[in-house]
């Protein structure tokens, strides 16, 4: 009986902890720290691929291209289903998949296959962040900032310490296996061993405003749905600034592309792995930083001049993003990096700092011009649509500069045992492909945050008549319902 008594006693205490949203938020952490992690071995991972297994440039481009076009295409659907399925049966679905696909892909070769594997691993990594940011959002009301803020950083701490471990041992041979093999082994068994801690949680807290339920078929479902996406789409570019900021966003995933070549760079820089992983881990370090003193800076610069603030400070942050890659991609190179490192880590930072506009500037600049029924979904639909076309164009566009245009040699050859000649061709190749897309994109982007100077005001001012007329009518029709 005593043995009864301290059974359910232990139960009791046991659901109550796994109650606690600390608790909770802290395996949704975990869940996301796992997918980011995973989201960066491939980039971190490509000078083994070329070793092991003879992939070239366009081969390592298409990788990523099907990775990235799987992670952006998928978060609509993502998003949808956190709406209609319990948020922790989403998380372990996604967490297991992407195991059981990592375990797989550290034992195949064939290219096709690999390909189609990262199209399923892009799409399967995206089902954690709308899941996380649905529970902050639903149970961390007074609290968003905090929320948010933590899991970026653990978003960023994620791809670092990934990036770390996956570049240091990617091209090390351990009994004739590729360490690239052995740490997507490990990844896919840890992500399976970690799964079950996912059921431990309870049914979260939803906000459901759907009180009348009834039984629609399922043709009707698409077809609401469709009718749907496609209310959202015209809502969210339905003004000249609107369309701006999508042509805006497309652009500014030029730089991230071109990012994932980064610690390809750096070795063929002739630096050892690891400080290759810590040179490419510094960027994101930069946006980290960026985000906490962006959120603050941002604010002053929106409240000092509401019309042009944001914009203004967007402008700043770009110039310095322009200065900072020309430094680190067209002053530095495999003959002065020994001397001039230091100069290229602080670059490095600065240009990663320079990246909280994204977030600060672009989404607060959208928010202010479409109606606030549609804020989160106009972000979804046009990260969706600028995520889509830019995997798909500058990926084959970044490859073939660095193939066609700067001949770059594949080789299976430890870059030790390089002969300099190639060792400055295939960095330079690099160098200028990388300089090409980051400085060609981003120059677009500063070219649109002034044209956006002359749209801007005048939609803000569109998008609050409409506020007030329909606030307006609804406050008459409530007046006009009661009773005398």
């Amino acid at each position: 009986m005593d043995e009864q008594i301290e059974d359910s006693m232990y139960l009791k205490v046991k659901r109550r902890f796994f109650e606690r949203i600390g608790v909770i938020f802290s395996v949704f952490n975990i869940a996301t720290f796992l997918e980011y992690f995973n989201l960066q071995i491939l980039p971190s991972s490509m000078r083994g691929l070329e070793m092991s297994l003879y992939f070239t440039s366009k081969d390592n481009s298409m990788l990523s291209m099907a990775e990235n076009l799987g992670l952006v295409s998928f978060i609509p659907i993502w998003g949808a289903l956190c709406d209609k399925i319990e948020l922790k049966y989403i998380l372990l679905f996604g967490v297991i998949a992407t195991g059981l696909i990592n375990i797989w892909l550290s034992t195949i070769s064939n290219y096709s296959l690999i390909l189609i594997l990262r199209i399923f691993n892009g799409g399967l990594i995206g089902s954690v962040t709308p899941s996380a940011q649905k529970f902050i959002a639903t149970n961390m009301q007074n609290k968003l900032p905090f929320g948010f803020g933590i899991l970026h950083a653990v978003m960023c701490l994620g791809r670092m310490i990934s990036g770390l471990i996956a570049t240091s041992f990617s091209t090390e041979v351990y009994r004739d296996i590729y360490g690239w093999r052995i740490v997507i082994f490990i990844f896919g068994a840890t992500s399976l061993a970690l799964s079950p801690i996912l059921l431990l949680v309870p049914k979260v807290r939803r906000i459901d405003n759907n009180k009348i339920t009834e039984q629609i078929r399922i043709g009707d479902k698409i077809k609401r749905l469709v009718y749907y996406l496609l209310f959202i789409t015209k809502e969210s570019l339905n003004n000249a600034t609107s369309l701006l900021l999508a042509l805006l966003n497309f652009f500014s995933d030029g730089p991230f592309v071109a990012f994932n070549y980064v610690t390809l760079l750096i070795q063929y820089m002739r630096l050892s792995n690891v400080v290759s992983a810590v040179t490419t881990g510094l960027t994101i370090l930069g946006g980290i930083i960026g985000g906490i003193i962006g959120a603050f800076i941002s604010g002053y610069f929106d409240r000092k001049w509401p019309k042009h603030g944001l914009l203004n400070f967007g402008i700043l942050n770009v110039g310095i993003r322009i200065t900072t890659f020309m430094i680190s991609f067209l002053v530095i190179d495999v003959t002065n990096i020994d001397r001039l490192y230091g100069l290229l880590a602080v670059c490095l930072i600065i240009n990663g700092m320079t990246f909280m506009t994204v977030s600060c500037v672009d989404r607060t600049l959208l928010a202010n011009v479409v109606m606030p029924s549609v804020h989160s979904s106009s972000i979804s639909i046009i990260r969706c649509i600028g995520g889509v076309l830019s995997a798909v164009i500058f990926n084959p566009v970044l490859a073939k500069l660095n193939e066609s245009v700067f001949h770059f040699q594949s080789s299976s050859l430890a870059v030790k045992h390089m002969p300099f000649d190639l060792i400055k061709k295939n960095s330079d190749a690099l160098r200028y492909s990388i300089s090409i897309i980051s400085l060609g994109t981003t120059g677009v982007v500063l070219l649109l945050y002034i044209i956006i100077h002359f749209t801007y005001g005048k939609d803000c001012e569109k998008i609050k008549k409409r506020i007030e007329k329909e606030s307006g009518l609804f406050e008459i029709k409530e007046i006009g319902d009661q009773s005398p």
